[in-house]
């Protein structure tokens, strides 16, 4: 080994290019490092965006893919259930928390939250499912669609919406249809009838069904009418119906069938 004397101007030099040398491959690695980073962040993004439409994509037949991989890697804890919350027109709206709790959507004008906080969309109008088992998030979506579309306004100012309340209604919009078709079936005698006295009579009708022990005072009471004008109605719909209003079967197809017609004169 030979030492070597330089000159103090030469050992300048070199320790001041060695300095630079080491910087630029500080700066290179840091360039290396946000590289990757973005890679990553690109790859959650991805693999959330899957997540998502794997969420909300109802089963087919018995078979039930897996969560469990794809959930990693998209670095979102599945939890035991989850709610959805549709957020109407909501343009460009940032959601707090959905790097960590939230999972998020577009779905035409609608922004579609699979939400473990129920907080994000404070401020706007959202409507919020009913909680499910993870694997049935698309069902919650779909609830909560059903009622936004049921309403011809929503509020103006910021407002949460819950549909629990509403399930019987959704599940008779979902098959309006073949409600409509059941309508025909079991109600169609209405339709030889003036249009008051079919409304008075459906809702009569209604309202026997409904009640506990199908009295006149019950229905009277249900209606907000006189007792004696419940029983001018109750003989009017044994007049049209006959035997058929003590028939179970006929009594469990008209309540829906009711149901179905008076939820399409709401919606229009």
């Amino acid at each position: 080994m030979q030492e070597a004397t330089l000159p103090p101007a030469t050992v300048l030099t070199l320790h001041e290019a060695v300095l630079v040398h080491i910087n630029a491959l500080s700066n290179e690695s840091v360039k290396g490092f946000l590289a990757a980073q973005l890679r990553s962040e690109g790859e959650v993004k991805r693999a959330r965006r899957a997540l998502v439409e794997r969420l909300l994509e109802p089963p087919r037949g018995q078979e039930r893919a897996a969560l469990g991989p794809l959930a990693e890697r998209a670095r979102w804890a599945l939890p035991g259930a989850v709610a959805s919350v549709i957020v109407r027109s909501a343009g460009r709206f940032s959601v707090p928390g959905a790097d960590g709790e939230l999972l998020s959507i577009g779905r035409g004008s609608d922004l579609v939250l699979i939400d473990r906080v129920r907080e994000a969309a404070r401020g706007r109008v959202a409507v919020v499912g009913p909680a499910v088992p993870t694997h049935e998030t698309w069902l919650s979506v779909q609830c909560a669609r059903l009622a936004v579309d049921r309403r011809a306004e929503l509020p103006t100012d910021g407002a949460f919406l819950r549909v629990d309340d509403e399930l019987s209604e959704l599940y008779l919009l979902r098959g309006a249809p073949i409600g409509q078709l059941l309508g025909r079936r079991v109600l169609g005698v209405f339709a030889d009838l003036p249009r008051g006295r079919a409304a008075r009579l459906a809702e009569t009708l209604d309202a026997l069904l409904m009640s506990w022990g199908r009295t006149a005072p019950e229905v009277a009471q249900a209606l907000g009418i006189h007792p004696q004008t419940a029983r001018k109605r109750l003989r009017q719909l044994e007049e049209v119906f006959g035997d058929r209003l003590g028939d179970p079967r006929f009594r469990f197809e008209a309540l829906p069938a009711l149901r179905t017609h008076a939820l399409r004169a709401d919606t229009g």
